[in-house]
């Protein structure tokens, strides 16, 4: 897989998708998702402590996987005004083009200050340098980003990402998935939420 992928955004076409459809979709979702993130952990907090007392158990913790790459790392790069690049990295000589950093920062925050464990999976090796890059180690500390990511291999399938769920449910309660690929989401996870990306269709 190729480091990074030129977008030719002299293309009207490509203008007009960037900013009124990928822009607009991700941003939109990732604020529907905040806002419902209180009803959906009051619910499945309440699910989880039946589930828990009919089996003599112990409730689990909450959980959220999420496919961090284009959402909550969006890698975007504009190297001039109508010429962008995706990365798999962050090339300290470039300044971000990072549009939904808020966005996400916002997500992030609201999932740790409700207690839900936040499981991340990429295919980037390098994803915590991109972290600290972002700052967001001042939300998540590095032995927690360890112990909460899950590197993806280039090839693997949908059947290698539900194993990976699979363990997670097996110690939390996996409320919501969260990604841009079908492969993201799964039979591991009450909700499936997938977010709208055109850049697969055109990349």
């Amino acid at each position: 897989m190729s480091d990074d992928i030129l977008i030719d955004f002299e293309n009207p076409y490509l203008q007009w998708v960037f900013v009124n459809q990928f822009l607009p979709h991700h941003e939109g979702q990732l604020q529907d998702i905040i806002n419902l993130i209180p009803k959906w952990i009051e619910r499945y907090q309440e699910s989880e402590i039946i589930e828990a007392k009919e089996i003599n158990k112990q409730p689990r913790p909450l959980a959220v996987v999420i496919g961090i790459d284009e959402i909550i790392l969006c890698r975007f790069y504009r190297s001039s005004w109508n010429e962008f690049k995706i990365y798999d990295y962050f090339p300290p000589t470039i300044a971000p083009y990072f549009p939904l950093y808020h966005r996400a920062l916002e997500l992030l925050q609201t999932l740790k200050q409700s207690n839900v464990e936040v499981y991340f999976t990429t295919r980037m090796t390098n994803v915590l340098e991109n972290f600290r890059y972002l700052k967001l180690d001042d939300l998540f500390s590095t032995s927690y980003l360890e112990s909460h990511l899950i590197y993806i291999p280039s090839n693997a399938t949908w059947r290698y990402k539900e194993e990976k769920r699979k363990e997670i449910f097996e110690k939390n309660k996996i409320f919501l998935n969260v990604g841009d690929q079908i492969s993201d989401l799964g039979n591991y996870g009450s909700i499936q939420y997938l977010i709208y990306n055109p850049f697969y269709q055109i990349t």
